[in-house]
């Protein structure tokens, strides 16, 4: 599957594991890291929108449509590394921005080997469109540029990290 078709229509972080469904979520807050003065005009980034226009000023976006946006970063060694931000707008204080890196294709890794992954990790874990992937969601409401900036960072490391370590290749 190339990376331009990976259709992201929603999430879903439950593994199923015999009869019982396991699903594995975690929230993270981050160190500061300091911005350009723009960002703090109104305090917090509270939409959709000024997210996205953070994220095109500051990396190089591969695709974008109303909701999504999908870039590819540079892991170092020839490697690269997928990650999809999500926008969830709800229209009250429970919007929020979703970061998701895959590290593999569903299937190629057992469900239990994809729980034991949670055990080792602040994040998240999820299967979005077929794809198995670290993630971290972050409220609308009182957002600011540490917390887009370190946790696409973070996810995507980890994410090609663990691609790594299962001997995935670099396929995502």
């Amino acid at each position: 599957m190339k990376l331009s078709e990976v259709p992201v229509a929603g999430t879903e972080a439950t593994a199923q594991v015999g009869k019982i469904a396991v699903t594995a979520v975690s929230v993270v807050r981050y160190a500061h890291v300091t911005p350009s003065a723009a960002l703090y005009e109104r305090g917090t980034m509270a939409t959709w929108s000024e997210v996205k226009d953070f994220i095109r000023t500051n990396f190089t976006v591969a695709f974008e449509d109303a909701n999504l946006m999908r870039l590819q970063f540079d892991a170092g060694n020839g490697r690269s590394q997928l990650i999809v931000v999500m926008g969830l707008e709800t229209g009250d204080e429970f919007s929020s921005v979703l970061f998701f890196s895959p590290f593999a294709q569903e299937g190629q890794i057992s469900p239990s080997q994809f729980l034991e992954l949670a055990r080792n990790t602040t994040f998240g874990l999820a299967v979005v469109a077929g794809l198995m992937g670290y993630v971290h969601n972050a409220f609308l409401a009182d957002l600011d540029a540490s917390e887009i900036r370190i946790p696409m960072l973070a996810v995507t490391g980890i994410a090609d990290q663990t691609e790594r370590r299962l001997g995935l290749g670099d396929r995502l």
